[in-house]
């Protein structure tokens, strides 16, 4: 790099760092002071209509006309005061937990039956059915058959394992190389994307058009978090802190994950 060519670079380096010029610094003041001007209470002058006086800033001069913090606290009433107002939070003294106890021979996967009961699991497979019927009208499907209950649950437990063992591609799962047992054992690969495609929760036959105003924006997962929530409320109360260890969350994540390949 020739010497002319630093110099060069040095001399844009100060321009882009050097400090905004007296011009510029004028014209943000009387920008600051036209912010700050009172709207007149008979409402005969714009607050928008400024003073060709007030605009007059002498830049021969170099005169720069700064507001007086003593003035602003005269003129405008200040929304901040010195006094102070205890605020009172009452105490966490709810009970919070399972609200049924389990025997010890139940394990995570009782507790997550709980929340996650017969009722939803009826829900995503009627759902899911009647969409896969509907878009069977427009484009036949002759592979698929309707989705149960245990079927759907081993699903899930594969979405669990997928979950533990990620890869780029679902499609990966049922590779040579990149195989995962637990999944390709249980679904061939055409089944488990094609409960993927017409995996649904609510029927789109019974639902208002989006543009309407009164149209629900959470209509497609309306009936299955209904049914979340009574069952967490029914079941669960939660505590003061919403907290979970990750490695606790992992280990019962793979243990419910087996059980639900179990079971076909």
């Amino acid at each position: 790099m020739t010497t002319s060519s630093r110099s060069q670079r040095k001399r844009k380096q100060a321009e882009f760092f050097s400090p905004i010029s007296r011009q510029e610094e004028t014209s943000l003041v009387q920008a600051l002071r036209n912010s700050l001007k009172e709207i007149p209470s008979d409402g005969s002058e714009s607050e928008d209509n400024e003073s060709s006086e007030d605009e007059e800033i002498s830049e021969e001069t170099g005169e720069n006309d700064f507001i007086d913090e003593e003035i602003i606290e005269d003129k405008y009433e200040l929304k901040w005061n010195k006094q102070l107002v205890q605020v009172h939070v009452a105490d966490f003294n709810e009970l919070s937990g399972p609200t049924k106890i389990l025997s010890s021979r139940q394990n995570v996967k009782s507790f997550f039956e709980l929340l996650w009961n017969k009722k939803v699991l009826h829900l995503v497979c009627s759902q899911t059915n009647i969409y896969a019927e509907q878009r069977i009208l427009l484009k036949p499907d002759p592979a698929w058959t309707p989705l149960l209950p245990g079927e759907l649950k081993a699903w899930i437990g594969c979405l669990l394992a997928m979950g533990l063992n990620k890869k780029p591609k679902l499609q990966m799962y049922w590779d040579k190389t990149w195989r995962l047992s637990l999944v390709a054992d249980r679904f061939t690969r055409d089944r488990f994307f094609a409960i993927k495609k017409y995996l649904h929760v609510a029927d789109n036959s019974t639902m208002v058009d989006r543009k309407s105003p009164s149209a629900d924006r959470l209509a497609k997962v309306r009936p299955l978090m209904n049914l979340l929530q009574k069952n967490f409320r029914s079941h669960y109360n939660p505590g003061r802190y919403l907290t979970a260890d990750e490695d606790i969350c992992k280990f019962k994540g793979r243990n419910l994950m087996k059980q639900y390949l179990r079971e076909r």
